[in-house]
C-alpha cells in the first residue's frame, strides 16, 4: 500500500527546492508557518554551475547560512570579463567592493545546504515528487495533490494549504496549471558545456561572457573540470549542431 500524508494542512506550499524555493521556506518557517517543500528531484544530479556576487553575502547572513556556505568551499571569483554583443573586452573587479569577493558555485553543494536549514528551521521536504494537480478551493485555500519517493514505493498526498509558492523557474508548474501560456520574447537557446581543466588554480578572473549574443557564461566551481553556459540564436545553434554539438535545437 502507498504511504499516505498525515499533515494534510499547512499554511504554505512550496513548489520547488531551489533557491529561490528553500530561502523563502526559511524565512517562513522561521516566522512560525507550517511549511511543506515539493522538490522534483533528490538533489543528487550535478546542475549547472553559477556565480554570486559580492552583493549576496548580507541576503545569505539575513538567512544566518553565511557559516554553512561558507564551509561548502566554493571558489573564489575575483571579478568578471564580459564582452557584451561586441569585441570590446570589459573588467569588473571586486577588489573595490564592500562586501568582498563573489563566488562560483557547486550547485548540487549550495542548493543542499539551503534546503537543509529549511528542514532545520522546521518545513517539511518531500523529494522526488511529481504534481499531480494544484486547484483552488473555497476559502482563498489551495488543494495540491502529488507522489513522491522511489519508484518502488510512491507514496500519494494531498496537502491544503492557506499559500502557494511557485518556485519552479522556468517551468512554471503553477502558472501552467492555472492556464498560463509561455510567451517567448526572443529565439535564444542555452548549450552547456563541460571541460577537462588542467590545473586547479587560474589567476584569471573567472566569469566570461558570450560574445555573440551578449549572454553570460559560467565556470563550474568543482575542482579539476570547468563548465561553460552560452545563449546564441536558434540559426547560430543549428549551425553549431551540424559541428558536433547536436542538432535539432
Amino acid at each position: 500500500m502507498s504511504a499516505r500524508l498525515t499533515w494534510p494542512e499547512c499554511d504554505v506550499i512550496i513548489l520547488g527546492g531551489g533557491p529561490a524555493g528553500a530561502a523563502a521556506a526559511i524565512t517562513l518557517a522561521r516566522a512560525g508557518r507550517s511549511v511543506v517543500i515539493i522538490e522534483k528531484s533528490h538533489y543528487e544530479q550535478a546542475r549547472i554551475g553559477e556565480m554570486l556576487p559580492p552583493a549576496a553575502r548580507p541576503l545569505l547572513m539575513g538567512l544566518a547560512v553565511w557559516e554553512p556556505f561558507l564551509a561548502g568551499r566554493h571558489l573564489p571569483s575575483p571579478g568578471i570579463l564580459a564582452v557584451w554583443g561586441e569585441d570590446e573586452l570589459y573588467q569588473t573587479h571586486f577588489i573595490f567592493n564592500p562586501y568582498g569577493q563573489g563566488w562560483h558555485l557547486d550547485r548540487q553543494r549550495f542548493d543542499t545546504m539551503l534546503v537543509q536549514a529549511a528542514r532545520q528551521a522546521g518545513a517539511r521536504l518531500y523529494c522526488d515528487a511529481q504534481v499531480a494537480s494544484c486547484l483552488p478551493l473555497a476559502g482563498d485555500r489551495w488543494q495540491v495533490a502529488f507522489t513522491s519517493g522511489v519508484a518502488a514505493g510512491r507514496g500519494q498526498h494531498q496537502l491544503r494549504a492557506m499559500f502557494l509558492i511557485d518556485a519552479t523557474g522556468r517551468a512554471a508548474v503553477l502558472a501552467r496549471w492555472q492556464g498560463s501560456k509561455r510567451l517567448n520574447a526572443d529565439r535564444l537557446v542555452g548549450l552547456a558545456s563541460v571541460l577537462a581543466a588542467r590545473s586547479r588554480e587560474s589567476d584569471c578572473p573567472e566569469n566570461a561572457y558570450d560574445s555573440t549574443a551578449g549572454i553570460p557564461s559560467a565556470d563550474h566551481p568543482a575542482r579539476g573540470r570547468g563548465q561553460q553556459l552560452t545563449a546564441r540564436s536558434r540559426e547560430r545553434a543549428r549551425l553549431a549542431g551540424r559541428g558536433g554539438c547536436g542538432d535539432g535545437l
